[in-house]
């Protein structure tokens, strides 16, 4: 509020040396792959962590905190995979089926105890695991490790004709970094496979598929990757309970970092003008929300609306939240610097007027028991007075201050005063089944034109998925 990437490389710029290690792979892999049509990722290759989940891995420490002994040992059997866990005190045992870069499947603890559910996105090219761990429906830790390209048990090198690593990957399906940086919605490495994209890669991204945000994390302190431009307004609506004020920091480039206060509040709205360091055509800038209360603890913040441009000011205008009728109304006379922006909340009982709302919907009932007949879902939708690009629903499983991207849909364009309309009936994208728990509502929108316009809406009422 954390990455599937299919991106083919291109072989008509390779050189004829390049041309033909592709047909000599290609003469040794393809009776291998028609005897049996495992993905790479699915491969038990002889050399660990090239293209495929076996391996033994250890913890990226650039990303994660060092953890002195943790390991994490995958062993591979066509699209079945099985493993070992150990960081600290934690052990655990999982298995799973693998599909595509994917694998999915439970966990149990090396001794006595309750499991859960397991999820980890292989990128073979970079050979980095990123595996999240459930426990109750919700989220335990999650973490990314490395494996370095592969030698065999002999110490000889697993790619013997030469063929340029990256072209190996495309062969296996794998990726590049940039194609790793380009295909996922959501970050799930801290994003530092998007940071280290060129600069156009990163706009490209950001065009093609909006604000970028991580699959999970803490609400109390989070990053974001999104346009912003000097001189624009970025407006945020937020809750916080703390003793002690949030802090918003941007950052564009070698530019000064502006950071602003977020003080406590039920809920309201903050209008802020981007200063004219950030320059005069959208650039991509770097945001992070870190709310913690006057003892150093994570403090209670939920982020309910983000727009940079006028076109996603002024769809932030007004909100309307669950139930139909009960709007949730921020409105903003005038862009003002943050140090003198004065907030104007205001909680009405019937809808706005105003020409530039989101209005986001979700019909009763709000509550679903999956398996129940006739079949239960959870119906949303949202009329937009500003058009946009594209967009895309999203559900989130909250629990507490954890929040994980679970589901998602892409709306396609978006027409002024047009509804979009869409159903859910309770089953979470990467594990293809019902999990209970809460789930909040978001809509995310952007303009891939000059302006960069982007807005954030999320509806307070949580959606309950019960058994």
């Amino acid at each position: 509020m954390i990455s599937h990437r299919h991106v083919r490389l291109s072989l008509r710029h390779r050189t004829l040396a390049s041309l033909s290690a592709v047909f000599l792979a290609l003469f040794f892999l393809l009776p291998h792959q028609f005897a049996q049509p495992p993905t790479p990722a699915q491969t038990g290759l002889a050399a660990p962590c090239s293209g495929t989940f076996a391996g033994d891995w250890r913890l990226d420490v650039e990303v994660n905190s060092p953890q002195p002994g943790a390991t994490l040992t995958i062993s591979v059997q066509g699209d079945y995979a099985e493993g070992m866990y150990a960081v600290g005190n934690a052990r655990r045992r999982f298995a799973g089926k693998i599909t595509g870069d994917t694998l999915t499947g439970e966990w149990r603890p090396e001794q006595k105890g309750d499991g859960g559910t397991v999820s980890a996105t292989l990128s073979p090219a970079r050979h980095e695991i990123a595996i999240s761990f459930f426990y109750n429906n919700s989220a335990m830790d999650s973490s990314l490790w490395v494996c370095p390209p592969g030698k065999t048990q002999s110490g000889q090198s697993s790619n013997p004709q030469g063929i340029p690593l990256d072209l190996l990957g495309a062969i296996l399906g794998g990726t590049t970094p940039q194609d790793r940086g380009l295909s996922s919605d959501h970050d799930a490495d801290r994003f530092k496979a998007f940071d280290e994209l060129p600069k156009a890669e990163q706009e490209k991204s950001l065009i093609k598929r909006g604000p970028r945000l991580p699959k999970q994390y803490n609400a109390s302190d989070f990053d974001m990757r999104v346009f912003v431009k000097g001189g624009a307004p970025l407006v945020i609506d937020y809750q916080l309970d703390s003793d002690a004020p949030a802090n918003l920091t941007i950052g564009v480039g070698e530019a000064k970092p502006l950071v602003v206060s977020l003080e406590p509040a039920k809920l309201t709205q903050r209008t802020i003008m981007l200063p004219d360091d950030f320059g005069k055509q959208p650039q991509v800038g770097k945001l992070r929300i870190s709310a913690l209360t006057s003892k150093k603890e994570p403090a209670r913040f939920r982020l309910y609306g983000i727009a940079m441009g006028e076109i996603g000011a002024q769809a932030l205008d007004k909100l309307i939240a669950v139930p139909p009728y009960a709007e949730l109304a921020m409105t903003s006379h005038r862009f003002e610097p943050a140090q003198r922006y004065e907030p104007f909340p205001l909680v009405a009982l019937y809808p706005p007027q105003g020409s530039s709302v989101i209005r986001i919907i979700v019909r009763q009932p709000t509550t679903i028991t999956p398996g129940k007949k006739p079949k239960q879902e959870i119906s949303f939708s949202f009329t937009p007075r500003s058009l946009f690009d594209n967009g895309r629903w999203e559900l989130l499983a909250v629990n507490g201050l954890d929040e994980t991207h679970v589901w998602n849909k892409k709306t396609g364009r978006i027409i002024e005063n047009r509804t979009k309309s869409e159903k859910w009936d309770g089953k979470i994208t990467y594990l293809a089944r019902v999990l209970p728990g809460d789930y909040s509502l978001k809509v995310t929108a952007w303009r891939g034109d000059a302006t960069r316009a982007f807005v954030i809406a999320r509806a307070p009422a949580h959606l309950v998925v019960i058994k």
